[in-house]
């Protein structure tokens, strides 16, 4: 078990420590302030944006959100607090279900840190969306129907086993719907395809959706109550476009191939180690059932999600754990070999030199940050105070791999994962606000208008709309130019189309400030008003009442 304290500490350091320091960014608004109208309304059945029925993900991750706003408040760090734990929680599942199949705690100790410093994990698990919950959910149900097919019989530690997979499988319909049920079903056909596991066909599916929907039922039935129409809405509306259509360009079928690889670095820097291990030693990796397993769990993901039209980085998460399992099975075969191709070397060389390069950069940045225009320092959100420190510790982390060169591989290793861990943790300090994470600038705009969210008229476009309801803690803000719905229940009239007409001549009892990027056309068109002021690519304009 010491393996783990050390991965509990990297776990710690790289994902929870940092996860305040930066503002929030625009896509993690939305969760949240649809969490934060769940517990105004004291609702959490219906998720809500800006007071309208928001039906796009089903609630388990605002449900989450929820109880870590009330554990630690409305802020940056609760907001993104569940991602990071079942970013956790994925390498130790991972690492779990190694020692419930094989009982090697080196090899689960290997996987689980190359499942935390991959890049996909990492920016999943340190923003506020459901993704990194979702594959949670998805890796662990999986997991336990392998272990589940490994049982003689239907004995209690199958029953227990396929209790807990439905129980996971519920909460990732919960949490991002139908694909909860597609992605584990096409990995375990394969897998028992594979191995000719046909009594597992009749055992284990009836449960299995059983328990399932056992678990999505109370949520269901009373959402079918409260919302006419539900499920017609999201079969139809949500869930059923990601798998015919695409609300624009569709991306090519070989998109999550670089994905793939780009998501597991630097971790993934280890397979040229892996597969110079030769063709033998992957024919005695696979002759392994939890090695076949993870080869399915990678390609009938990467099949399905690569024939849907719409595309996203995110969803290729499913995929990762059983990536890492197989790199680290290639690792620890490679050095119980010996360890001594040049592939190993080269890697760690390259590694070293990167972290040499990269430390370089960053302290000739700070040496030189006077020279540096302000449209760049504006448009690029580094803090020039730790990023020295960084580029300081960088550069040592790669002076000691390169001079480890001729050292213990071991040695090697550690250094290795020290500074896959001083990249993210230095970029995450580094960043500071931009106008991609507008709460700050919202927040200089309202103490330097001095105004009071209550008695002022927000404007603005559909994109920074939920980070102004949750940085003024607003429902009814008014969007410019977008087909939004209309809300009375809250009083949210919905859209804007003549802005200069509503600014102009539409009677206001209070007074409208309206919030734009810097760069965008209606600045033009808008009447200028006698306050101004601007912040983080963001300008904001107030006018005055209109009798």
């Amino acid at each position: 078990m010491k393996y783990f304290g050390w991965i509990f500490l990297f776990f710690i350091m790289v994902y929870i420590v940092p996860l305040g320091s930066h503002p929030l960014r625009l896509p993690e608004y939305r969760n949240a302030e649809i969490t934060r109208e769940m517990l105004v309304s004291s609702d959490l059945t219906t998720p809500r944006m800006l007071g309208i029925n928001d039906f796009k993900n089903p609630p388990m991750n605002y449900w989450l959100t929820a109880g870590s706003f009330r554990l630690f408040g409305h802020n940056t760090f609760a907001n993104r607090l569940p991602a990071a734990l079942a970013a956790g929680l994925t390498a130790l599942l991972t690492a779990l279900l190694i020692h419930q199949a094989l009982r090697d705690e080196k090899l689960g100790a290997l996987a689980a840190i190359l499942c935390m410093t991959g890049a996909l994990p990492f920016f999943a698990g340190t923003s506020a969306t459901p993704d990194s919950v979702f594959a949670m959910f998805v890796i662990s149900s999986q997991g336990l129907l392998f272990l589940a097919a490994q049982e003689p019989g239907f004995n209690r530690r199958k029953q227990l086993l396929i209790f807990l997979a439905g129980l996971s499988i519920g909460a990732a319909f919960l949490t991002k719907g139908f694909p909860a049920l597609i992605i584990p079903a096409l990995t375990m056909c394969a897998y028992l395809l594979w191995q000719r596991k046909w009594k597992e066909f009749l055992l284990l599916p009836i449960p299995v959706l059983i328990v399932t929907a056992l678990v999505i039922l109370p949520w269901a039935w009373k959402i079918n109550h409260s919302v006419n129409g539900f499920w017609q809405i999201f079969i139809f509306a949500e869930q059923l476009p990601l798998l015919t259509t695409s609300g624009c360009a569709a991306s090519p079928w070989w998109f999550y191939m670089p994905v793939l690889v780009l998501g597991i670095l630097p971790g993934g820097l280890l397979l040229p180690a892996a597969l110079a291990t030769g063709k033998n030693a992957w024919k005695n990796i696979f002759s392994q059932d939890l090695f076949c397993y993870s080869l399915c769990a990678i390609i009938m993901p990467l099949i399905f999600l690569s024939i849907i039209p719409v595309k996203s980085p995110a969803w290729l998460l499913v995929c990762t754990p059983p990536a890492a399992i197989l790199i680290a099975a290639g690792v620890r075969a490679y050095f119980n070999a010996g360890g001594h191709h040049r592939a190993y070397n080269w890697v760690m060389s390259l590694w070293g030199i990167l972290m040499l390069v990269t430390g370089a950069a960053g302290v000739t940045g700070w040496f030189f940050r006077h020279c540096i225009p302000a449209c760049v320092t504006n448009n690029i959100p580094l803090s020039f105070t730790v990023l020295i420190t960084g580029g300081a510790a960088a550069i040592l982390c790669g002076v000691l791999m390169l001079y480890s060169l001729r050292g213990n591989w071991r040695g090697r290793l550690y250094l290795f994962f020290f500074g896959a861990a001083l990249l993210p943790l230095g970029a995450a300090w580094c960043i500071t606000p931009a106008k991609w994470m507008p709460e700050p600038a919202l927040r200089i705009f309202i103490e330097n208008f001095q105004l009071t969210p209550s008695k002022t008229e927000f404007i603005t476009v559909k994109e920074l709309a939920p980070a102004l309801a949750w940085s003024t803690k607003k429902t009814d803000i008014k969007i410019v130019n977008c087909a939004f719905p209309l809300c009375r229940e809250t009083g949210n009239t919905g859209h804007i189309t003549d802005l200069s007409g509503y600014i102009t001549r539409s009677k206001r009892q209070y007074p409208a400030a309206l919030i734009l990027p810097q760069d965008h056309a209606l600045l033009k068109t808008v009447p200028q008003p006698a306050q101004k002021s601007s912040a983080w690519g963001l300008v904001c304009l107030i006018y005055d009442t209109v009798k």
